[in-house]
């Protein structure tokens, strides 16, 4: 086994797969969850998080820890326990995750902002978002406002479903706790959908562990963050990233399709669908999609060429 390259005064770039491509996001609640943990990790293995990115099928974390045993550490919690949560509502069982985790050591400045534009700019080589700070789950647009995909909160004219719910998440990121889907499927079904919104940046708010002020020292301030993402894209050399179709958008459509259609009440439930009924679905959206025959296999969880 290739040893795995760490230093303590780098910065480190994190990249994980799934086993087959699978899909590990289809709704706001998998990237909060994901999120979440990714946070409460964070604290308890002293992981100071730079850039955090999760994909469809993938996740990019740049970040600097003081040894390699609790990075280790910090990405097997982070894995293992939304393996866990992501099996159970999707009724899944086995592996989710490959084995081992891609990590490469940025040293100098010039590799460390390369690195830093590449995490942000994944969405948009993706066809995700047109521009990287327009990506939500890259949490770029939440070093400077802290309601940047919604409507201000303003408590006294709050829903009591809402300031109950904000209550709630306090009161769960105070003890360390992650969030879980049961937790929110519950407190999003009393809300309406601005309050979903309010609710999914005041999560993201108030779990952040994001050490946006790095960045600003990186580039000198947080405009000119985004101005260095907006005039670059491409790839890093050292990180070999599984693409099984020209745009990633197409999952967000496919998702949409099978909801209206009234195939599934719940996206989830496609994982656990018979193989007969995934096939037919496989030729549904094969007919309606622009999908790549592997991105459809991808979607609903099938093995490869099956």
């Amino acid at each position: 086994m290739k040893k795995r390259r760490f230093s303590y005064d780098a910065l480190i770039h994190c990249y994980h797969n799934t086993v087959d491509g699978v899909l590990l996001f289809y709704s706001v609640s998998d990237y909060l969850v994901f999120f979440s943990i990714a946070c409460i990790a964070a604290r308890r293995y002293n992981v100071n998080i730079v850039k955090l990115c999760p994909m469809p099928d993938h996740y990019h974390i740049s970040c600097f820890c003081e040894c390699s045993s609790d990075l280790a550490a910090f990405i097997r919690y982070l894995t293992s326990v939304y393996a866990r949560e992501f099996n159970t509502i999707c009724i899944r069982k086995g592996q989710l995750f490959t084995k081992s985790f891609g990590s490469a050591p940025k040293r100098t400045d010039k590799a460390i902002r390369t690195n830093l534009i590449y995490v942000d700019n994944n969405p948009v080589e993706r066809h995700l978002s047109q521009k990287a700070e327009d990506y939500q789950w890259n949490f770029l647009k939440y070093a400077e406002s802290d309601h940047p995909f919604s409507d201000k909160i303003i408590k006294r004219t709050a829903s009591s479903h809402l300031k109950n719910a904000m209550r709630m998440i306090e009161s769960f990121n105070k003890k360390g706790r992650f969030l879980r889907h049961s937790t929110l499927n519950m407190l999003f079904s009393k809300l309406d959908l601005q309050e979903k919104k309010s609710l999914t940046d005041f999560i993201i708010t108030t779990y952040s562990v994001i050490d946006y002020q790095f960045s600003v020292e990186m580039f000198g301030s947080h405009k000119n963050n985004l101005v260095a993402d907006n005039a670059s894209t491409g790839s890093e050399y050292e990180i070999r990233e599984r693409f099984n179709g020209k745009r990633d958008d197409v999952y967000a459509k496919m998702t949409g399709l099978l909801l209206r259609g009234g195939f599934v009440s719940d996206i989830h439930d496609v994982i656990s669908m018979s193989l007969e009924n995934k096939k037919k679905l496989f030729y549904y959206l094969k007919g309606m999609t622009d999908a790549t025959s592997r991105q459809i296999e991808c979607f609903l969880h099938l093995p490869p060429q099956s």
